[in-house]
């Protein structure tokens, strides 16, 4: 990031990364030990880094154990994000309100909630994460959001002229992204960004996201067909089970970063 402190320590520029560092903490003693705990850490990163070509570095993420297990964490971390389903209720929630049987505008007004909701419940996560610690909020949002949505798909066997249908399928879509909001929503992000040490974070964290996008995009683009061939009780419930699924995976594999 330009301009930050570390950046401008890289460029050797330390009067001005004081002067940044200052701004950001209470007192310029706080500020000086920062300067120096960064300083440590540009240094180790040099050395770590001379000699070493990027494709080698790159190597290291699967062959190095250390560096094998972050990777293999983070992308499960991600990859449960996209089983989530949260993406394909952010693209295609008014779709999905359509099935529902609400109008063009309700469809607009429904999806709007739906972002607003998952907004909204992402900012407890920010005094829980350190509380709670990430695993343990993934343990306890993922099975939760497998019986929300699990609740959805089974609203859409309701009757078409039953009144509690819309506002039912409506509550459990906005509850799922209640639940998701303090979990897998910003813990995924954090969990990459402390898994690697400073030395390949920024290549892990890229072939993370990689990773990340590349599940994202497949399920967004089977989605339509997978609603068409299975209707949206189908899909829910074969979100629900991707759920299920990531929980089992994260309770047995992924360590605690906090």
């Amino acid at each position: 990031m330009p301009e930050s402190p570390r950046w401008l320590m890289k460029k050797y520029r330390y009067k001005e990364a004081f002067a940044s560092f200052s701004r950001l903490r209470n007192t310029e003693l706080i500020a000086a030990r920062e300067l120096y705990y960064a300083h440590c850490q540009v240094v180790t990163e040099r050395d770590a880094f001379s000699g070493k070509s990027l494709a080698h570095r790159v190597w290291e993420l699967f062959t190095v154990p250390r560096l094998r297990r972050a990777m293999i964490s983070s992308a499960i971390i991600v990859t449960s994000q996209q089983f989530s389903g949260i993406n394909i209720m952010s693209f295609y929630s008014s779709t999905i309100f359509s099935e529902a049987g609400y109008s063009t505008r309700d469809c607009l007004l429904a999806s709007l909630g739906f972002g607003l909701v998952t907004f909204v419940f992402a900012l407890p996560a920010v005094f829980t994460m350190d509380t709670f610690g990430r695993r343990n909020l993934l343990l306890f949002t993922f099975p939760n959001m497998a019986w929300c949505l699990l609740a959805a798909g089974c609203c859409f066997l309701l009757p078409t002229g039953s009144a509690a249908r819309v506002p039912l399928i409506a509550f459990f879509v906005y509850l799922f992204s209640a639940f998701y909001g303090p979990g897998i929503g910003p813990i995924a992000s954090i969990y990459f960004s402390e898994a690697f040490p400073l030395s390949h974070r920024e290549l892990g964290a890229a072939l993370t996201i990689c990773v990340n996008n590349s599940i994202g995009s497949a399920l967004s683009l089977t989605f339509p067909s997978l609603l068409k061939k299975t209707t949206p009780t189908g899909a829910f419930g074969f979100y629900a089970g991707l759920n299920i699924l990531a929980f089992l995976i994260i309770f047995l594999v992924v360590p605690e970063t906090k």
